[in-house]
């Protein structure tokens, strides 16, 4: 956070400004909006629960700081939740065997969390691990970059049921841009030579289909991570190479802005800080 916050004090701040409440937010959203400011609006968020090294306590100096979400789990079973095989798969070396589901201490977390308003990320967890969070969490969640299992038969992708479910409890899900992840390629490497911005394409589509309209339908694009993004847009600055993909397949300009950012900067205002 400090890394990221010197950053955008220093060189970065003629192009980014970092939102650290929801107020803030609705307020470099308004400013965007009026022509006042065009800066890139940034938020903090936490991936991996387990970084807060088996305890709730950190969670009230993250809130503090401006934090935006947690993901529960990442790549690693450590005593919150079970995960999906990760690609590549990282083993936990000397650790028991993972509790599947969420243990005592992911109820305590995602408890105190919804206390204090930061919101849940429910992405790499186990198809185990999302029941239990559906028993569990009282407040609207975010799925911040995964994708469909019908379309994509991957551990980290959802099934039809769990989308539905998110959605249902006012939640919001965000689209990878991974090809492997979308769609049943053969091999790795297949996807980093085939996949494209029409696997992304298809899964808004599906995802349109199925949850019965595409108002929780977001963009997570994980380009921060190590995935091999589609061969027509490999970095953010080529966004607008989705927007295009995007209006060539829906032809509604209106949809394509509510995926491409309003629907996701509408579910955090509306959510964040809402403790």
């Amino acid at each position: 956070l400090d890394l990221l916050e010197a950053e955008l004090n220093g060189e970065a701040a003629a192009h980014a400004r970092l939102a650290r409440n929801p107020v803030e937010l609705r307020r470099a959203l308004a400013d965007r909006a009026e022509g006042r400011d065009d800066r890139v609006i940034v938020l903090h968020a936490l991936e991996g629960g387990h970084a807060l090294g088996g305890s709730t306590a950190a969670l009230d100096d993250f809130a503090a700081r401006g934090v935006v979400f947690v993901t529960l789990t990442h790549f690693f079973n450590k005593g919150l939740a079970s995960v999906g095989n990760a690609l590549p798969f990282f083993p936990d070396t000397g650790a028991n065997w993972p509790h599947q589901g969420l243990t005592d201490l992911g109820r305590e977390m995602i408890a105190r969390m919804e206390e204090l308003g930061i919101l849940l990320d429910v992405t790499h967890a186990s198809s185990t691990a999302l029941e239990s969070i559906f028993n569990t969490a009282k407040r609207p969640f975010l799925a911040s970059h995964t994708s469909a299992r019908a379309l994509g038969d991957h551990p980290y992708s959802m099934p039809d049921e769990h989308l539905q479910e998110i959605v249902r409890r006012k939640g919001l899900v965000g689209v990878v841009l991974f090809p492997y992840m979308l769609s049943n390629y053969a091999t790795y490497e297949s996807a980093v030579t085939h996949g494209s911005l029409a696997d992304v394409v298809r899964t808004v589509r599906y995802l349109t289909k199925i949850l019965g309209n595409h108002r929780s339908i977001a963009i997570g694009s994980d380009f921060s991570g190590f995935i091999a993004g589609p061969r027509d847009m490999n970095r953010l600055g080529q966004v607008d190479r989705l927007r295009a993909a995007l209006m060539a397949e829906f032809t509604d300009a209106e949809l394509v802005s509510d995926v491409m950012a309003r629907n996701a900067t509408r579910f955090l205002s509306e959510n964040w800080g809402r403790g």
